[in-house]
């Protein structure tokens, strides 16, 4: 079947050449003709996007919303970011029978089948599996051939199986069950090969088949043959039919493969008939014809070896994807099939260029744009654009001169520079163009000056810069430059100029007289900067100038001076950026200007500006062009894309080359408004030309489906003893064991319009809070490791323009539990407990009986052992030096004399008594913990004698056997000797030995005592070094004794002069520190200076008089104690670098 495909493409191509050529010779003689994609616009499905193959047979949408696709590489499932294959497996009977499909269809129960050169199959959608019915020799209940060809369904839900071997019915039974029958409609006849079936109204079944037209009917079982006769111009073209359309206007059409296409007549049984006439540009495009549709609108789609071809009534309309060339497509010409999908999409399989959408959901952009072929514009890089008074659209072009475009006619006319004729165009490099008052236009050049075209006389006049008058007859020195980007007419028709490096000139083309404004760095009312981007003449009179990176002049045309808005980092209100791309003044009054940082919009009240950018919604910051439609909105240019912008409700919508524009990149310069309010953009290869009334939102929301679920980054795979029963798209619960719990889930929106703009929400009921927003680029969601239990997913969908749908397809998910955690074994292990804790306590009771007895027959012998160990132990504790006290929960049941004398008590006086007498307060709590524990311990509390004196007592206690019960006893010993040895060790370590004031150590923890204070209490004190100065010299000249005295000297007279408050210690050699609490900083530089001079003026035996540096410092919040330290050293070491014997504060 290929080859036969392969030799008619070679035909075809040969045939559409010789015409391309014929055409293209007459086109180029009457003038250029330019073709726009507005009206029909293509988009491609291909290898490149994942289909197994570019060669395409058929194609269908299911009533799910899937495209079908088949080909020579086997059955494809398409949907918005998945494209999924289905191929023949040898070692799988349930798999695919065959990767060749001719034909696919869809019958009313929603049963997809599979017409393929080895056999008819049926897609079970619950278990992704093939059904198989093919032909058996001998088997009258078997298909009659196994190359299907067609595939229809009659009005009863019978299925009409055509093949190379004849017509069979398959009859659907129960439960998803079919029965073929083989039909005597056509035996006898041989190599009758039944290429399509259709249905009319009365109920005739008409068959279309390499041997001409059949026509059945049932009723009265006759069948009528319709054949080519060469001598009857009414009968049919050709014998070998290819494919039949009943319309719903009661037209039965026939395609062939030689004679092109045929329409039946009724009345009479005749025929008319569409072929290809080289000679006619409107026949069809080739009369070999593959496929054709009948659309909602009531035209016709025919698809032919040589392109598609639009007919409305019995004439040909419209050519497309023909071999002479497409709009934003490659070459195409053999078109196998065409079908529509639910929302009037109309698809196109091709063989060798895959599948091409012709979408009537994208907006309304007519692209007119460039074409090497001559049917579209000749030129790239699209300029300044205008329209005159007759409607004709004016733009430049960045080297190929003037274009004026006729957009009803679609016609084209260049003018361009000559060499030596200076009538013409002065540069070929075209920036600006615009219509004056008289209906000349005026055109502005890169580095040819300004122009002036006369449509009548096709004259141009030349304005140029020239040192050379004769060189510039009609205006010397007039212009300041020849490099113009920028023509603007103000309301009188006096037109200003911006130049790129020469500033503003004002120009009246009735004097034909020039009037300049330059920058003047000495003027600050001067113009801002020569290198000028846009100039906007106001309603108020003033003329707005944007300028290349100095911001916004404003010209007042009463003073003619200057005044100037920069950005400014520190003022939010000014202009978000100096390098201003375009001013606008919409029919409000409002002044919009673009800018490489955004939008801003300008507050005469207030003498600011608003910015808007990205963070707004606006797909870039770097703004182009802007321009006002009817409805009051602004359409603004970005280098990508266009945005409509709502000035009252600051709504914003984004359109992208997805949504039906063609220009790939826009330009700053080419923008404009028709008289009938359409706008142009134009950019680096043509311009988009649209009404923005007429662009329209997608308002079909998408069907989402579930397309995928991974376990673990792992396909899952579908089986009655698989984890996943049925194909994912058909499950709407699922459960998992709970080691199978890291789950990914694939989705998509079933919108085929702008599908990469197609966005979702989706949330996993009680992992997800929220719902997760998500792109095309992301269509799943990732769970992992999910935690036994109830969970459902849920995802909705919206369409390229935002249009959400209302349902959502959710699915309940179960993780198990492992069955240590299920219900079955938690009431197992209650009814095992249960057991096991009978059994236990009758074991206890029979183990606690005779433990009784026994502890009966032990009472007795213990009872006298006690007895005899009470008297043993009052002996003992009487000769101890240490007080033994005996209580039961403090209550004193027995003490022995030294205890009585420690505490000053008669024995008397303490029995019964509760031991609480003998205890201080604060130490009582601590006593009491340590008896409620009842564990043997050691500790150390404050005792109170009879006298209310208090002593630190160190108390051991036991619990022992007593008088038929467990008391405890406690050895309570006075420490008061011990605590003062401790003390008295804790002192020398914290004390310097030679000069008896504190050290280092206790030196630091003052210091961190005092900061946490001024930490908590917000409480000041600052920090004092002193140093002796020279202290070396002491040392070495009247030697260490000496030294050492001078030491203790100064530290007695520092201690003399300080506060209880104040803290003084030994720091290190002769470095002392002092820590005065709630002391600011003055304050101690005071106290400092006062013990400087003490210091100073005393006498030290042996040494004479010495001096001493200070350095004083306060605590700030939140230093550390060494940021504290050091900027006292620092201090200090400054005194000394001063000249010693002073006083610094840092």
């Amino acid at each position: 079947m290929y080859q036969k495909y392969l030799f008619r493409w070679i035909q075809t191509i040969i045939q559409n050449a010789l015409i391309f050529i014929i055409l293209f010779w007459g086109i180029s003689q009457a003038g250029s003709a330019v073709e726009s994609s507005g009206e029909i616009r293509f988009s491609q499905l291909s290898a490149a996007d994942g289909l197994p193959s570019n060669v395409i047979y058929d194609g269908l949408q299911d009533s799910r919303g899937f495209i079908w696709i088949s080909g020579s590489a086997g059955l494809i499932r398409y949907s918005p970011h998945e494209v999924r294959v289905f191929s023949r497996d040898i070692e799988d009977k349930t798999s695919l029978i065959s990767n060749s499909i001719n034909v696919l269809f869809e019958d009313t129960q929603g049963h997809l089948w599979i017409g393929t050169k080895a056999g008819l199959a049926r897609f079970d959608r619950h278990s992704e599996t093939f059904e198989r019915f093919i032909h058996e020799p001998g088997q009258p209940g078997s298909l009659s051939d196994n190359h299907i060809r067609s595939i229809f369904e009659d009005h009863a839900g019978v299925l009409w199986i055509g093949s190379e071997g004849g017509l069979d019915r398959l009859i659907p039974g129960e439960n998803r069950t079919w029965t073929v029958q083989r039909t005597r409609i056509l035996s006898g006849l041989k190599n009758i090969n039944i290429n399509a079936i259709a249905q009319d109204k009365t109920q005739h079944l008409w068959l279309g088949t390499d041997n001409g037209l059949y026509r059945w009917n049932p009723k009265i079982k006759k069948l009528r043959h319709f054949i080519h006769h060469s001598e009857q111009s009414d009968s049919l073209s050709d014998n070998h039919i290819q494919v039949l359309a009943y319309t719903s206007s009661g037209r039965l059409w026939i395609g062939t493969l030689n004679g092109g296409l045929n329409l039946y007549v009724e009345a009479d049984e005749s025929f008319t008939h569409l072929r290809h006439d080289e000679n006619d540009p409107l026949s069809l495009s080739s009369n070999d014809v593959q496929d054709i549709l009948w659309d909602e609108q009531g035209r016709l789609w025919v698809a032919t070896t040589g392109g598609i071809d639009l007919v409305q009534g019995q004439k040909v309309t419209r050519h497309l994807l023909r071999q002479t060339g497409v709009s934003h497509s490659d070459d195409v010409a053999f078109i196998t099939s065409v079908w529509a999908d639910r929302h009037e999409r109309i698809w196109f399989g091709t063989l060798g260029a895959g599948i091409y959408i012709q979408d009537p959901n994208l907006k309304r952009f007519k692209n007119y744009l460039y074409r090497h072929d001559g049917h579209g514009i000749s030129a790239r890089h699209i300029r300044g654009m205008a329209e005159d008074a007759r409607g004709n659209i004016w733009f430049g072009t960045h080297s190929d001169g003037l274009f004026q475009f006729d957009p009803v006619a679609e016609k084209v006319t260049v003018y361009k520079s000559v060499a030596g004729d200076h009538n013409s165009l002065s540069s070929n490099r075209v920036a600006a163009v615009i219509e004056g008052d008289d209906g000349m236009i005026w055109i502005g050049t890169g580095g040819g000056g300004l122009n002036k075209f006369d449509p009548e006389t096709k004259r141009f006049t030349r304005y140029v810069y020239a040192a050379d008058e004769s060189q510039n007859p009609a205006a010397a020195d007039s212009l300041p430059h020849n490099f113009i980007p920028w023509l603007i007419k103000d309301k009188g028709g006096i037109l200003w100029l911006a130049h790129f490096g020469g500033g503003l000139t004002r120009f009246d083309p009735k004097t034909e007289t020039f009037t300049n404004y330059r920058h003047d760095p000495d003027d600050s009312h001067s113009i801002g900067f020569d290198i000028l981007t846009s100039v906007t003449p106001l309603h108020n009179g003033q003329v707005w100038i944007g300028t290349y990176g100095k911001g916004i002049s404003v010209f007042d045309r009463q003073t003619k001076q200057f005044r100037h808005y920069r950005h400014d980092p520190e003022d939010p209100g000014s202009l978000s950026d100096d390098t201003v791309r375009h001013i606008y003044e919409d029919s409000r009054g409002r002044i919009w200007v673009t800018t490489n940082f955004g939008l801003n919009r300008y507050y005469p009240d207030k003498d600011k500006f608003r910015v808007y950018t990205t963070k707004n919604g606006f797909p870039a910051n770097n703004l182009l062009a802007v321009v006002e439609d009817n409805s009051g909105q602004l359409w603004i240019s970005s280098s990508k894309s266009l945005t409509r912008f709502n000035p009252d409700t600051e709504a914003i919508r984004v359109y992208y080359r997805e949504d039906g524009l063609g220009v790939n990149s826009f330009f700053f310069y080419a923008f404009g408004r028709t008289r009938a309010g359409q706008l142009m953009f134009g950019g680096d290869n043509g311009f988009s030309l649209f009404d923005p009334m007429r662009i329209e939102d997608n308002l079909h929301p998408p069907e989402v489906v579930l397309t995928r679920l991974e376990i673990f980054n792992q396909p899952a795979e579908i089986g009655p003893d698989r984890l996943l029963k049925q194909s994912i798209t058909e499950t709407r619960s699922l459960s998992l064991p709970y080691n199978q719990n890291s789950i990914g889930i694939y989705f998509s929106g079933l919108n085929y319009t702008a599908p990469d703009k197609n966005t979702y929400l989706h949330k996993l009921e009680g992992v997800d809070k929220d719902w997760v927003k998500t792109g095309s680029d992301r269509p799943f969601a990732l769970y992992n490791h999910l935690s036994p239990g109830q969970y459902t997913f849920k995802v909705r969908a919206a369409n390229n323009d935002g249009i959400r749908s209302n349902k959502e397809v959710s699915l309940a998910l179960n993780i198990l539990p492992p069955w240590w955690q299920t219900w079955w074994f938690g009431v197992l292990l209650v009814v095992l407990s249960g057991f096991l804790l009978r059994a236990i306590i009758l074991w206890r009771v029979r183990l606690i009986a005779e433990q009784n007895r026994y502890l009966e027959s032990q009472v007795q012998i213990r009872t006298e052992e006690l007895e005899m160990s009470e008297a043993r132990f009052r002996g003992l504790s009487e000769a101890t030096f240490e007080g033994i006290f005996i209580h039961e929960q403090l209550k004193i049941l027995e003490v022995n004399q030294y205890g009585c004398d420690l505490f000053g008590y008669d024995r008397e006086e303490l029995l019964g008594r509760s031991g609480r007498i003998l205890l201080a307060d604060e130490t009582f709590e601590t006593v009491r913990d340590n008896v409620r524990r009842g564990n043997e311990c050691s500790y150390e509390a404050i005792g109170k004698r009879r006298d209310g004196s208090k002593f630190p007592i160190e108390i051991h206690a036991k619990q022992i056997p007593f008088r038929n019960d467990f008391v405890r006893v406690a050895a309570v010993r006075d420490i008061t000797e011990r605590k003062q040895v401790e003390a008295e060790l804790i002192r020398l370590t914290l004390t310097d030995q030679l000069t008896g004031i504190s050290n280092r150590k206790y030196l630091d923890t003052m210091l961190a005592n005092e900061m946490e204070r001024a930490k908590r209490h917000h409480i000041p004190f600052v920090i004092i070094f002193v140093d002796i100065d020279s202290f070396k010299l002491v040392n070495d000249i009247h030697g260490h004794l000496v030294g050492d005295a001078v030491l203790q000297g100064v530290s007695a007279r520092l201690k003399q002069r300080l506060r209880v408050t104040d803290i003084l210690g030994r720091w290190g050699g002769e470095e002392f520190m002092i820590i005065c609490p709630d002391t600011e900083s003055e304050a101690g530089r005071e106290l400092a200076e006062g013990l400087r001079n003490i210091i100073g003026q005393s006498d030290y035996p042996g040494a004479g008089r010495v001096t001493a540096s200070f350095g004083v410092t306060q605590y700030r919040p939140d230093e550390s104690d060494d940021t504290l330290i050091q900027r006292a050293d620092e201090a200090l070491y400054h005194s000394k670098r001063q000249g010693r014997n002073c006083v610094t504060l840092r």
